[in-house]
């Protein structure tokens, strides 16, 4: 919950980019989709919205090393 962090995903997002450490947004509700926007109209689901809104995947690759990793730590908690 970024609120309880004091931060939005937004600007949390936008401080890691500034330490070259990017992120992405996954698992998009897929109601939310313009395919099935278009076939079934707008939806809400408040569950899957709260949990997008929530979530937020950090690297996560084979070629990270240990010093990425660590890195990222510290700067998740420099940020926080």
């Amino acid at each position: 919950d970024f609120g309880a962090l004091g931060t939005t995903r937004e600007d949390f997002v936008a401080a890691l980019s500034a330490r070259n450490i990017g992120t992405q947004v996954h698992y998009i509700p897929i109601y939310a989709h313009p395919y099935y926007q278009d076939k079934y109209g707008e939806l809400s689901r408040p569950g899957a919205e709260e949990y997008y809104a929530r979530t937020l995947s950090l690297p996560l690759h084979v070629s990270l090393s240990e010093d990425d990793v660590t890195y990222v730590i510290e700067q998740i908690a420099d940020v926080l």
